[in-house]
């Protein structure tokens, strides 16, 4: 239950995010096969402080960042996931020469119509801004399930903090805006659950900001 919470809270971060990268123009790109529809690529920069306070990462500098990978099955059968090639490189690449600190796959066979993420913790200028990034899902049976292009930039819009009620059926989501021009934010999906109401305070911007959503769903999580 908690690791699909967590999922399902991620994909709500993708939906509140994406929406606003395009009114604000990011120049982002993304091609996918059909098999697996590869939903958005969402992207965070490794950031710390380095005047006040002294982290461990100053001496050792994370150059990349956290890369979030949304995508559906959009078949009519089970997908199984056998690994993931970044940049012409394999898993085992990544993880076993220490360039990922760690990536998360909360699954790997995706049903039909699922939605689900990978999240990939890069620490090396591979990760890093402006950056391109390719990837391909590797099918168990089949061969390549989606592939996709694009470059790593930062989000302008970021959730900054989620909260959920007693009831595990009423949500609030925090969203700062970093980025420059003005935005509107627009409903908020929650694959997997069906959203009765999404009331929004601060949904009209004009610069850099600090919005509220308050998300109802049909039943419980």
């Amino acid at each position: 239950m908690r690791n699909a919470l967590m999922c399902l809270l991620s994909l709500i971060i993708a939906g509140a995010a994406a929406a606003q990268t395009a009114q604000v123009g990011a120049s982002r790109t993304v091609r996918s096969s059909e098999k697996l529809k590869i939903e958005y690529v969402h992207y965070r920069p490794a950031e710390w402080e380095k005047e006040k306070i002294v982290e461990f990462e100053n001496e050792i500098e994370n150059r990349g960042g956290l890369v979030y990978v949304y995508y559906t099955n959009t078949t009519e059968k089970p997908v199984s996931l056998y690994f993931y090639r970044i940049n012409g490189q394999d898993t085992s690449y990544w993880l076993l020469n220490h360039f990922l600190a760690w990536d998360r796959e909360y699954h790997s066979t995706i049903a039909p119509g699922q939605t689900t993420v990978l999240e990939l913790n890069g620490t090396t200028a591979d990760f890093g801004p402006d950056k391109p990034f390719e990837l391909q899902l590797v099918d168990r049976a089949e061969g390549i399930a989606a592939k996709a292009e694009t470059t790593l930039k930062k989000d302008p819009v970021q959730v900054a903090y989620i909260r959920v009620l007693p009831d595990m059926q009423t949500l609030e989501v925090h969203v700062r805006h970093e980025g420059k021009g003005a935005l509107s934010y627009g409903p908020i999906t929650v694959p997997g659950a069906e959203v009765t109401t999404c009331d929004w305070v601060g949904a009209e911007q004009k610069g850099p900001g600090h919005a509220i959503a308050r998300v109802s769903l049909a039943a419980p999580l």
